[in-house]
């Protein structure tokens, strides 16, 4: 399956791709920890969070299929982090990475991480996930991605909240 790619800035996703990333978070939510659940009110909060991100998109047609939110984070706002990451100053935060159902395992969040860590440059990466979530393991392992650290029962009895990173690897 072919995937077009854009690349949004902070602030500048256009109207019709907001509403597919609020799409995408209304029909997928329920499978976060913790669970967005289906109330608008919820979502609309996230997604009010998620406009302050860079967002990478794959489309078709026109229409988004999968996206990957990335913030900037530093030192100065995440000492501990820094610290974990070997006192960088600088590195992206992957805050949402979301697949239309019906394309999952058809490279719609492939493609859409790929173009990720390309506009990451050369710092290191950052995401959260849960310890259950299979599939998205997975894809950030596939990825290059290894496990920083975790947080035992996070998300209750025996799911925990694992901290994957990235670091940049010259080609």
């Amino acid at each position: 399956m072919t995937y077009q790619g854009k690349y949004c800035s902070l602030g500048t996703v256009p109207a019709r791709w907001q509403a597919g990333v609020f799409s995408l978070l209304i029909h997928n939510g329920t499978g976060f920890r913790p669970s967005l659940g289906s109330s608008g009110s919820e979502v609309a909060s996230y997604f009010d969070s998620l406009l302050f991100n860079d967002f990478f998109f794959s489309l078709r047609e026109d229409a988004v299929v999968a996206f990957a939110a990335m913030a900037h984070t530093e030192a100065s706002t995440d000492p501990a982090m820094s610290e974990r990451l070997g006192n960088v100053k600088k590195w992206k935060v992957l805050t949402c990475a979301i697949t239309e159902k019906r394309l999952r395992r058809m490279g719609a969040m492939s493609f859409a991480l790929r173009n990720f860590i390309r506009g990451a440059g050369k710092l290191p990466i950052v995401t959260f996930t849960w310890s259950d979530n299979g599939p998205f393991i997975g894809l950030l392992e596939g990825n290059g991605f290894v496990e920083l650290y975790r947080e035992p029962d996070y998300f209750g009895a025996g799911i925990d909240r694992v901290c994957y990173v990235r670091h940049f690897t010259a080609a």
